[in-house]
């Protein structure tokens, strides 16, 4: 039999051995190997590797049946369902923030062995010179010291990237995605069980700080004097001749992968500035993204035009926006950041919660799968409609 009959007859029986799971958008299905290697087969029996890399099976693949892939995945709240094709693009995501730390972890390392050596040509260097040779020699213990914390960051960094990589190729991400779902529902569960309790709102669950007013007993952290209103922009849009009304921007949410944060010094790898406007009796929110670090562009992508945002209030209440266009971001090569300005239309029903409630995270969808981000200005919907005069 000829290497051609042998391929096609190999297809044609993995074909017939693997049992229909999911299908995606050009019909294929999902499936495991022996090896739990996640895999696509198409109608036409070609298969690929999940990530798209073509899939050459063996003889011994072909002998064995496929088991079928049970996976099951926890709805998201909010009436926005993910696949696992979303929450695979995650755990690439992940996975390559892992290796981006990795080789921050390796930069490091070599910028220490790099001092390290410098050090000790300048102490051999020296004869004669006892309190100079004393500073350096202390600057050398703490060089070490570096380059041990050093070689432990990287080892760490490793071992986190190769564990991140084997989720993705195992698919072992969406029962790592499910665990964290039950886990926040669990967590929020529990803080609504508090509040319902207490029959007491968020604001008055907190306890009284030491910034309370001697004069008339309030809480300054909790109520804080009204902040004045600063506009952007107010008065008539150049391309449309309506009036516009923005408000300033102001920072909505900060957020760095703890896998990062010991390589970014004292910067945010991702900072969110956010302001409302109102133009022609409609109102926008605009976000403006900003990542400290260029490989953003390769983990998060893009964020398409009507792409959700899932706005969810510490009441529980959760709305849906759509972006109102795409952007693939630009990066600044004098600053070194990549940036990116996404507006959505708000709708007029959502307005009254707006205004009434305290926001507690977002839920950006990128083109790389949704990531979510606490919020650190609760109010602050509240108090941009308010500027507005809504």
């Amino acid at each position: 039999m000829s290497m051609f009959s042998k391929s096609h007859l190999l297809l044609v029986i993995i074909s017939f051995l693997i049992v229909p799971f999911v299908c995606s958008g050009q019909g294929a299905v999902i499936r495991e190997n022996f090896r739990g290697e996640k895999l696509k087969v198409y109608p036409d029996g070609r298969i690929e590797y999940f990530n798209g890399d073509p899939y050459e099976p063996t003889e011994e693949d072909g002998l064995i049946t496929y088991p079928v892939f049970q996976g099951y995945i926890e709805p998201l709240d909010g009436e926005v369902s993910v696949n696992e094709v979303d929450l695979y693009k995650i755990a690439q995501r992940r996975s390559q923030l892992s290796s981006t730390a990795a080789e921050l972890a390796q930069q490091r390392l070599t910028q220490a062995q790099e001092n390290l050596q410098r050090l000790q040509d300048s102490y051999n260097a020296i004869s004669g010179d006892e309190s100079r040779r004393d500073i350096l020699q202390k600057q050398i213990t703490a060089a070490r010291r570096t380059l041990e914390q050093s070689q432990t960051q990287l080892n760490e960094s490793q071992r986190a990237a190769q564990q991140d990589d084997q989720l993705v190729k195992k698919g072992g991400f969406i029962e790592s995605f499910n665990q964290r779902v039950r886990e926040n529902r669990l967590r929020e569960a529990n803080s609504q069980r508090i509040r319902s309790a207490s029959n007491q709102s968020y604001a008055q669950l907190i306890p009284l700080t030491n910034n309370t007013a001697a004069s008339s007993f309030e809480d300054l952290m909790l109520r804080p004097p009204r902040r004045e209103c600063r506009y952007a922009f107010d008065g008539q849009d150049a391309e449309t001749g309506r009036y516009r009304r923005d408000l300033q921007p102001e920072l909505l949410f900060s957020y760095t992968d703890e896998r990062l944060r010991p390589y970014l010094q004292d910067k945010e790898y991702l900072v969110c500035e956010a302001y409302i406007s109102s133009a022609g009796g409609f109102r926008y929110l605009t976000l403006n993204f900003t990542f400290a670090y260029p490989n953003a562009q390769e983990a998060y992508g893009f964020i398409d035009q009507n792409s959700v945002l899932t706005i969810k209030l510490l009441n529980g209440d959760v709305l849906n926006l759509r972006s109102g266009k795409m952007d693939r971001g630009q990066y600044n090569t004098v600053k070194k950041e990549l940036t990116y300005s996404v507006y959505y239309p708000i709708d007029r029903s959502y307005i009254g919660l707006l205004k009434t409630s305290e926001v507690d995270l977002l839920r950006v969808f990128w083109s790389s799968g949704f990531e979510e981000y606490p919020i650190h200005q609760m109010d602050f919907f509240q108090r941009q409609f308010q500027c507005l005069g809504d």
